[in-house]
């Protein structure tokens, strides 16, 4: 009688170490998230933030993209990161390879695609690390487009890169 009372507490000392010790894994990958999240969020202040974005996404797209001003937020929106920009402004360059006569026919400002003077968006970072992204809360503030179309090849809207002759299929996560 003895031997089976210890054998019942045995195994139920098991499973209960398994369950305290799933629980304690849970809670540290949460804290450790929390902590990568503001650690990003207080090292990418908007001073650095800022260059960052223009210089990516200008050499992403044949565009020079001006920001006045990027910043992040996360604990105000938690769970979501947030990002709010001010002053966006997109100069295309895909009209640079114009012949000069064709470009003196063409607006002051055709080169200008787009401007924003104030955009904010979020992700869910929950949902991103489930392999989902849910964007919410997208504002733009007096955006203007001006788009021209000089041909049929040649237009100031033209400036994502063409994609390579050998394409891999990718999956996108789930937006």
């Amino acid at each position: 009688v003895e031997t089976a009372r210890r054998q019942k507490r045995r195994k139920r000392g098991l499973w209960l170490r398994i369950l305290r010790g799933t629980g304690w894994t849970l809670l540290s990958l949460a804290v450790a998230v929390v902590i990568i999240c503001s650690a990003v969020v207080w090292v990418l202040s908007p001073e650095q933030l800022t260059p960052i974005i223009e210089r990516v996404a200008s050499r992403s797209i044949d565009a020079d993209v001006r920001l006045r001003r990027a910043e992040l937020t996360f604990w105000s929106s938690f769970p979501k990161i947030k990002i709010e920009i001010d002053g966006l402004d997109i100069v295309s360059r895909s009209l640079s390879g114009l012949p000069e006569g064709e470009r003196a026919m063409l607006p002051a400002d055709a080169d200008s695609l787009m401007s924003v003077g104030h955009f904010s968006g979020g992700v869910n970072l929950v949902n991103a690390l489930a392999g989902k992204i849910s964007v919410y809360d997208v504002e733009l503030e007096r955006p203007r487009i001006n788009l021209i179309q000089v041909n049929d090849t040649v237009s100031n809207f033209n400036i994502f890169p063409s994609s390579p002759s050998d394409t891999t299929s990718s999956t996108l996560p789930e937006i």
